[in-house]
């Protein structure tokens, strides 16, 4: 499995955000860009993977649901690394 670089904080989420501005509209933009504040105020970073996919959701490439059933794969996944 791939290793995945954990943000340190809200500005580098931003970063990685700032790389797909060409591929949202300004809303969809300021909405993830708004989702990554949010998490940050819980000291929660986004990282890579989160951000993508949040942005395959903002275009409609996959659903919510798909997004989720993703996400717990991956933390299954993850989990069974740390076993």
């Amino acid at each position: 499995m791939e290793e995945v670089e954990i943000p340190k904080n809200r500005e580098e989420s931003l970063a990685i955000l700032r790389e797909y501005k060409s591929l949202l509209s300004y809303k969809d933009f300021m909405d993830i860009h708004n989702i990554i504040c949010d998490f940050a105020i819980e000291d929660m970073f986004l990282d890579r993977q989160d951000i993508e996919r949040t942005i395959k959701i903002a275009n409609d490439e996959i659903t919510l649901n798909e997004s989720i059933r993703q996400t717990i794969e991956r933390f299954k996944l993850n989990q069974t690394e740390v076993l």
